[in-house]
């Protein structure tokens, strides 16, 4: 199956993180047991949490890789960390942590980890001025071809780095799984695992109070409400993959339009509806939601995507999609390209939450919009991709990744994006001011501030996009330092 669109390949390697929760304690035992047969076949057992994140490459592109992490096993023991298939996409995973999922294992040492990837799909741009071969057709020029690229080797073993890891009762413990894509990807567009794979230690951290104290902040996740009751939400993903319970309390906030849901409130979370839930992780293994935000009601056509064309003259924008919800045609309209034109009265908002305040700012009409930014759009029931009408525009966070220069003693800085970032027939610009604030969360920098920054250093930050002159600014509720040596 094959989507074309216009739009650079964004490459990247990826790190997988395991966060490790021991919950219980092994009776009797004050230290770390080794994790031998008869160790594992104990019933005292911790908690693990898996998330995944990502870095981008400075000088080659993928538009984006789904795939499924089918098993993660822990040995000695045969340990499942991932008793059913989850989808991730890789390339859109470069500030924060996403969760994969919650299992358990007994206390013990464990010296190597085997995790399985399946159902790979791969979507690249031809930016080389020919055509050029994919499996099962012709790639043309300055087109996104969305296609299923060939597993050489679909497994990987780690035993180095962090491993081996200790589950002890009572202590939290993590690790990182480092996936070089620069290696995994292969030059005739097959992916091997076998190689490019090392673990290392989660170096998250936080600053401000972008979540509930002692939390680690994971992505926002869009997606379905299967239910809510009790302080407990269930979501459904684009994949149909259904998310643990994600409690909601006293320290959520909500971000539901007045006309929408005046309460802004549990109140106003019902089942079909789709929403962006920020989420956390407990020291115990579970999901805290940090916020929500509104984003369709039930039973809607919903997009979202990267705004790369903008016709004020038809009022009308053009997307390249992200994500899609309700639609049930095949193939998807993900990684294809979408026309909205606006209708009279189109209700605009914004869905991000908790971001730096950007004097002078707003997203109310068609003149709020610039290239780059990420939108959710409700798609008219009546209307037929790639051409569509829309009542309402909501505006949500964007990624950019690039190289810092012209700190500023108000807390921002410029962004000189790599140009993997861009799109071919209306590339977003080159340089992005980003705005940090109280609440901006610091990955990868001791301290966890933005003091820590430098010039030159090359970071991924997000949060949403708004069109001031003379460059955008970025609101940035996430920023990633990323190492030399992961690009």
């Amino acid at each position: 199956m094959s989507h074309i669109c216009h739009k650079h390949y964004l490459l990247k390697f990826f790190t997988v993180i395991l966060t490790a929760v021991a919950a219980t304690s092994l009776d009797g035992c004050t230290g770390i047991s080794i994790a031998t047969p008869a160790t594992i076949a104990q019933t005292t057992k911790g908690s693990i949490t898996v998330v995944a994140q990502s870095a981008p490459s400075k000088t080659t592109s993928v538009q984006s890789l789904r795939l499924q992490v089918t098993s993660a096993l822990l040995n000695p023991g045969n340990v499942q960390l991932v008793t059913n298939p989850v989808t991730v996409d890789l390339a859109n995973i470069t500030t924060g942590s996403a969760f994969l999922s919650t299992a358990t294992a007994p206390v013990g040492l464990y010296s190597s980890l085997t995790i399985t990837f399946s159902n790979p799909s791969l979507s690249i741009t031809n930016t080389t001025g020919n055509p050029i071969a994919i499996p099962g057709g012709t790639c043309a020029v300055q087109s996104t071809c969305t296609f299923v690229p060939p597993v050489t080797t679909s497994q990987s073993t780690v035993t180095t780095g962090a491993l081996p890891l200790a589950v002890i009762a009572g202590k939290a413990t993590s690790f990182a799984l480092t996936l070089s894509m620069s290696k995994i990807l292969q030059s005739n567009d097959s992916l091997d695992f076998s190689t490019g794979v090392d673990t290392g230690l989660d170096k998250a951290g936080t600053s401000g109070s972008p979540t509930t104290s002692g939390n680690e902040p994971l992505d926002a996740e869009i997606g379905v409400v299967q239910s809510v009751a009790n302080g407990q939400l269930v979501l459904v993903s684009e994949s149909n993959d259904v998310s643990p319970s994600i409690t909601i309390d006293s320290d959520t906030s909500f971000n539901f339009p007045s006309p929408i849901c005046a309460a802004n409130n549990t109140s106003c979370i019902a089942a079909g509806e789709v929403v962006v839930a920020a989420l956390s992780l407990t020291s115990a293994g579970t999901l805290h939601a940090d916020s929500i935000a509104f984003a369709d009601a039930a039973n809607a056509k919903l997009l979202q995507g990267t705004v790369v064309a903008i016709s004020p003259s038809s009022s009308s924008f053009q997307i390249l999609v992200n994500k899609s919800f309700g639609f049930t045609t095949d193939p998807s309209p993900d990684d294809s390209t979408a026309t909205i034109t606006l209708e009279a009265g189109t209700v605009f908002g914004i869905s991000s939450v908790a971001y730096p305040t950007v004097s002078g700012t707003s997203f109310s009409s068609l003149n709020s919009m610039v290239v780059g930014q990420t939108v959710l759009v409700d798609v008219a029931a009546s209307s037929f991709l790639p051409n569509a009408s829309s009542a309402q525009v909501f505006l949500t966070d964007s990624t950019a990744s690039g190289t810092i220069s012209a700190l500023s003693n108000s807390e921002t800085f410029t962004l000189t994006n790599y140009p993997a970032e861009q799109d071919n027939s209306s590339p977003i610009t080159s340089m992005t001011t980003v705005q940090t604030g109280i609440g901006t969360l610091y990955r990868n920098l001791t301290p966890a501030s933005y003091s820590s920054l430098t010039n030159g250093q090359s970071v991924s930050v997000t949060g949403p996009l708004f069109n001031t002159s003379p460059t955008p600014t970025l609101a940035s509720d996430q920023i990633s330092l990323h190492a030399s040596t992961d690009q």
